[in-house]
C-alpha cells in the first residue's frame, strides 16, 4: 500500500443553505470559525480568501471568510480542525462545510463521523495524480 502524504493542502468552503454567503452575518460567523480553527493549529496554516475588488466597486481588498484556504496540514492538525468544525456547525444548523482540493475533488464534512473523514482524506491523497 502506498504511503499517504503526510502533508496537504486545500481548501474549506462553508455555505449556508438558509443565508447569503456574502452579507455580513455570515461573514461573521464564518471569521469565528477562522479564528478558532487557527488557535486549534498544530502544523500548516489557515487564510481567508482575499480578492481585489472589481472597478467601480469600493477600493481595497476583500476578505471572504466563507472560503479559507488551509495548507502545510497534517493528519494531526486535521483532527483537531475536524473536531473544532464539528462544534461550529452543532450550533449553525444550516450550514455546511466542505473541502475543495487543487485537483476540483471534493469531500463534504458536515454529516460525516471523523473515521469517515480520514478515511475519505486518506483515499483522496493515495489517488494517482492525472
Amino acid at each position: 500500500m502506498e504511503k499517504v502524504p503526510e502533508i496537504f493542502d486545500f481548501q474549506i468552503i462553508i455555505e449556508s443553505e438558509e443565508i447569503d454567503e456574502l452579507t455580513d452575518y455570515w461573514q461573521k460567523q464564518c471569521s469565528i470559525l477562522c479564528g478558532e480553527l487557527r488557535k486549534s493549529l498544530i502544523s500548516g496554516s489557515i487564510e481567508p480568501l482575499t480578492s481585489e475588488c472589481e472597478s467601480g466597486e469600493k477600493a481595497g481588498i476583500d476578505t471572504l471568510f466563507n472560503i479559507l484556504l488551509a495548507s502545510g496540514i497534517t493528519l494531526k492538525a486535521f483532527d483537531r480542525m475536524f473536531d473544532v468544525t464539528k462544534i461550529w456547525l452543532e450550533y449553525r444548523r444550516s450550514a455546511k462545510v466542505v473541502l475543495k482540493y487543487e485537483d476540483g475533488s471534493t469531500i463534504e464534512l458536515t454529516h460525516l463521523s471523523k473515521s469517515e473523514a480520514f478515511e475519505l482524506i486518506k483515499n483522496h491523497q493515495q489517488r494517482p495524480n492525472e
